[in-house]
């Protein structure tokens, strides 16, 4: 993202092959990525939402994980300037991320415009005594991110032109330049002998805006490129090639950078042998990290291709620049020093190249062998990966050969990165890589259309590409369906976290395993209910400008990107854009933060006493403002959903839920949450549902608090129903809103069953009319389908009289609706009328529901797999067993099936693993409980299955009726008691003759000593 920027002392003379070249041994300075935020103590961008809202004014020289104010670009152009240099390279990205989105800034164009003008005027400060300035513009010198409009038959491109002015005003451009940058953001410069070549590579990257189909050759760059290689060829002299966005494969995601086509023109002319052979380096900026790349077939000669690390630590990577000695002569690189410092310290020597790798030479050809030492993984490996982001922890650190942790997958990983250091496609790369078809995300054609969000999905499908787990295939699932909204949902967290510690990802950790042990499967906002995760509607509040995701309930941008650049064209925002039905303007962000700074965390609770609030101080805040009259509903929003983040079981522990449940009712959240959801837009109101689910979660207090006002939200939703005479319509257009509604009454469904009977108030106007409709989701309805599972648990004959199971009976059998949309209908069915013989079972029955549902269902419970996306858990599998178990005709088609009796011993066998969450005791009770009513029938023991039978009967048996768990102890009694009734009866009946001779009270053997051994007699 960087301009040719020279000093008018030393204008452009052509090189003369007449003239004696000056001595080797020369120096460039070389900076990059310095992403300058002119808002960096208002408006600041980070990666992280929480470092937005610090104080940063004690760190005047930045902060890791946001983009830095001037200082820290004046810090380093400084201390670059101390060496004796002949120029100076600057590889791009002179403004802050996605500038577009500062709230108190009018026009981002001009803010741009004059970000790039300050830093040129600065570097012709401090560089005066070094003639010129190379460079080229990045991805973020624009008004919106990626946005150049490509006008490739105008001889003068307007913004190109308007940047190209405000760099030659401030004496680092000449006229010659001038004219040819103002076409398409590229030109020549030369320096001697040396042709150095600045090209804007941003129009051929993958997120390029504004979306149009793609060109042959974007400006005629590439024939342009072509002819000055030619030229340069027939001269005798050597060219750098400089530019930005480098092609092939970045290393965060493992995604493509260029549009694969741009990627086979560009190696085209690269891998020439004659144009090649010219080119002694290439040099690109835009990843923040120290990177090498290699061409697949390089032609003899060829220099190295080097990416270099950035000033701007936001993507946690120290600040650094680099000194690069080269042969003025050959135009050959010699050496890269590297100096780094620490945010906030001074820049200092920490990585000399040809030292630290024992070089000879900087050419191509090393550095295909250095790519070959860095595969073993040991001292070459380790030193790459400490200096790979400037000295900052990351996860490449964690592949060297002979650490801690699984060593194929260290060399699967070392591979991986290898394959993404040779330039390729895409589709190359995984070849190389061993990984299976493409499931990435695409650009901005598709959905996601951020970069950073086809960054992070990137890490997380080539993460589940190696793990071959559950949860991984999870996540391959997800991609393969392009639903890239659930997968940050769920995971974005995780990635973001690994991110900044500089760990791999891996959602298969002990951490991640914790959440699953509380049955929530290390999910962000995910509820364990009918033994699934059921996922919440909105996206990872941990998104930033920085990461693009700033969203609204609907998982769509708030703002089309035309929007974007119309506002930033005109200066004035859409009427229409703003969410909020309240007519205040809210308050300034300067406001909000002096709200946030002022507030008194130890605050009375109901007023008996004070409590000390320290765990969730931080929380407090966010309460005070969603409850602040002043505050727009806008502004709530934003509040809501990073309440919403923060209440994930991982980030709060129970003590510090139940602390922020009172003092945030005593604040009076709930009440402002319901008055949004009934008078607000509706993604404020989406935004004040899933809150109010979060909030409600695993806490009886909050549970009880909202359905108290549940009947006001449940007339927000039944409204959507009433106030359109074209439904079908309404639900696509609402249904994010409704899968907001769906999953706050499911919450309270599994928290509080004593609040279903309010719940069954929108089965009849909401759910079933979600269930007929063919436009809806898989998701929402699949969700709507657990909300009356967890419903069929206590109240069975409302849902009977409503006719549920008619209606999912019709849904079984539509072939247009996937298995995921199906989710556990057929399990609604049975428990609603499976004990006894009837019409829907039977139809069950005659779709073979027992070999295609009950026993599919059972076995993915026990491998702990997936099923119809979801994890099912034994409890809701092993209730199917036991209701078809108590009708005699269901119980001998689920025994015909010769894998049921292997699959229920081996739930109750009593040397397996303990169970992983509580309500698998349950699950094993019921379990019991049918093989209980199997022996009432006679059906079991069975001759197919004798041998098992048996040795669980002999062997097993004994110790189940020794758990702990009384309901387990109950069962198993029950089992033993019908395989062996004939000493119950004979127990029984020395009761009896006790009682009748006097020596025990009537009913007290019974009641009193056998029930002790047979509780069922009670």
């Amino acid at each position: 993202m960087d301009l040719s920027l020279r000093s008018p002392a030393s204008p452009a003379s052509p090189a003369s092959p007449d003239v004696a070249s000056p001595a080797p041994g020369a120096k460039f300075i070389w900076h990059s990525d310095a992403h300058v935020d002119p808002f960096y103590l208002t408006d600041r961008c980070c990666v992280e939402r929480d470092l937005e809202l610090l104080d940063l004014s004690a760190q005047p020289l930045g902060f890791m994980g946001c983009n830095p104010p001037i200082s820290l670009v004046s810090q380093a152009f400084r201390a670059s300037a101390a060496h004796d240099a002949s120029f100076v390279l600057y590889t791009g990205d002179f403004a802050r991320h996605e500038i577009n989105k500062v709230v108190s800034m009018p026009d981002s164009l001009t803010v741009v415009t004059d970000i790039i003008k300050n830093i040129s005027l600065l570097a012709r400060q401090v560089f005066n005594e070094v003639s010129p300035v190379f460079g080229t513009l990045g991805n973020s010198d624009a008004g919106l991110d990626y946005f150049m409009p490509i006008t490739s038959n105008e001889s003068v491109n307007p913004w190109f032109s308007q940047i190209g002015g405000s760099i030659e005003h401030a004496g680092l451009m000449t006229q010659g330049e001038l004219q040819e940058f103002k076409h398409g953001g590229f030109f020549q410069a030369r320096e001697g002998n040396l042709s150095i070549l600045s090209l804007d590579t941003v129009i051929y990257a993958m997120d390029h805006l504004p979306i149009r189909p793609l060109e042959a050759d974007p400006f005629g760059q590439f024939a342009w490129l072509r002819q000055r290689l030619r030229e340069a060829a027939t001269a005798g002299q050597k060219v750098w090639i400089v530019g930005h966005v480098p092609p092939g494969i970045e290393t965060f995601g493992y995604t493509e950078l260029w549009h694969p086509q741009y990627v086979e023109r560009y190696l085209d002319i690269v891998q020439d042998e004659v144009l090649g052979a010219v080119i002694a380096a290439q040099l690109f900026g835009h990843v923040h990290k120290d990177e090498i790349r290699l061409l697949p077939k390089p032609p003899k000669g060829a220099g190295p291709i080097f990416l270099s690390g950035a000033l701007s630590p936001i993507h946690y990577n120290n600040p650094s620049f680099k000194i690069v000695e080269y042969d003025q002569a050959s135009g050959r690189l010699r050496n890269l020093k590297t100096f780094i410092a620490e945010v906030g310290g001074n820049f200092s020597l920490k990585y000399d190249m040809v030292t630290a790798y024992g070089l000879q030479s900087l050419s191509m050809e090393s550095m295909m062998n250095l790519s070959q030492r860095l595969l073993e993984g040991t001292d070459a490996w380790k030193t790459y990966a400490k200096w790979y982001a400037s000295g900052y922890p990351n996860e490449l650190q964690n592949f060297t050969a002979g650490s801690s942790g699984n060593s194929s997958l260290k060399m699967l990983q070392r591979q991986q990165y290898l394959c993404a250091m040779v330039i390729r496609s895409s589709k190359n790369f995984e070849a190389c890589a061993g990984l299976s078809a493409q499931l990435l995300p695409p650009g901005p054609v598709g959905a996601p259309r951020k970069e950073k969000e086809r960054l992070l999905l990137g890490r997380l499908v080539r993460w589940a590409q190696r793990a071959g787990t559950p949860k991984a295939a999870a996540v391959l699932r997800l991609a393969q369906e392009e639903q890239w909204r659930d997968l940050l949902q769920l995971f974005g967290h995780y990635i973001h976290k690994s991110w900044s510690k500089g760990k791999p990802l891996d959602l298969d950790s002990d951490e991640a395993r914790g959440r699953r042990e509380e049955g929530i499967s290390g999910q962000p906002r995910a509820w364990m209910l009918f033994g699934t995760y059921v996922i919440a509607g909105e996206l990872d509040a941990k998104a930033t400008c920085e990461s693009g995701l700033d969203l609204d309930a609907s998982g769509d941008d708030s703002d089309s990107l035309e929007d974007d650049v119309f506002q930033d064209a005109i200066g004035l925002e859409d009427p229409m854009d703003d969410d909020d039905d309240d007519e205040d303007t809210g308050l300034s962000l300067r406001e909000v933060v002096a709200g946030f700074l002022n507030i008194n965390h130890i605050h009375v609770n109901s007023g008996t006493f004070q409590e000390d609030t320290r765990e969730i101080r931080h929380l407090l805040p966010y309460v005070d403002m969603v409850c602040a009259p002043k505050v727009s509903s806008t502004q709530k929003k934003r509040y809501l959903e990073e309440l919403s983040y923060a209440l994930r079981p991982q980030e709060l522990q129970p003590q510090a839920r139940e602390m922020f449940v009172r003092q945030a009712l005593a604040r009076g959240v709930v009440g402002e949450a319901v008055r949004l959801i009934e008078n607000a837009s509706s993604a404020v109101a989406a935004a004040a549902t899933n809150f109010l689910g979060d909030f409600a979660f695993n806490s009886d207090m909050g549970s009880r608090e909202v359905l108290k006002v549940f009947d006001r939200i449940a007339d927000r939703f039944q409204h959507l129903f009433s106030s359109s005479s074209d439904r079908v319509t309404l639900m696509i257009s609402e249904d994010w809103l409704l899968q907001a509604a769906i999953l706050l009454c499911v919450n309270i469904a599994a928290t509080c069953p004593a609040g279903h009977m309010k719940l069954v108030r929108l089965v009849q106007p909401v759910c079933l009319k979600i269930l007929q409709s063919p436009q809806v989701g898989d998701k929402l309805r699949g969700n709507t389908i657990l909300l009356l599972a967890n419903l069929s648990m206590t109240v069975l004959s409302e849902l009977r009289e409503l006719q549920v199971a008619d209606a999912l009976l019709r849904l079984v059998s539509d072939h247009r609706i996937s298995d995921q949309g199906k989710s556990v209908a057929e399990s609604v069915i049975i428990f609603l009328h499976g004990e006894a013989k009837c019409r829907q079972v039977d139809l069950l029955m005659g779709r073979d529901v027992v070999g295609q549902y009950c026993i599919p269902i059972m076995a993915h419970t026990l491998k702990s797999t997936e099923f119809r996306g979801m994890f099912p858990h034994l409890l809701y599998s092993a209730k199917l067993f036991q209701v078809l178990s108590r009708c005699r005709v269901y119980a001998e088609e689920l025994l015909r099936d010769g894998r049921a009796m292997p699959l229920l011993l081996r739930a109750v066998n009593p040397r397996a693993p303990p169970p992983r969450v509580e309500t698998d005791y349950e699950g094993r009770r019921l379990v019991l409980e049918a093989l209980w009513s199997f022996a009432r029938f006679r059906l079991w023991p069975a001759e197919e299955d004798a041998d098992d039978s048996q040795k669980f009967i002999e062997k097993g048996l004994p110790l189940v009726m020794e758990d702990r768990h009384v309901g387990i102890r109950s069962a198993a009694v029950g089992i033993y008691a019908q395989l062996h009734w004939v000493r119950v009866l004979e127990m029984l009946a020395v009761g009896k003759r006790l009682e009748a001779e006097g020596f025990l009270p009537p009913g007290f053997w019974r009641h009193r000593i056998a029930s002790q051994l047979f509780p069922f007699l009670t």
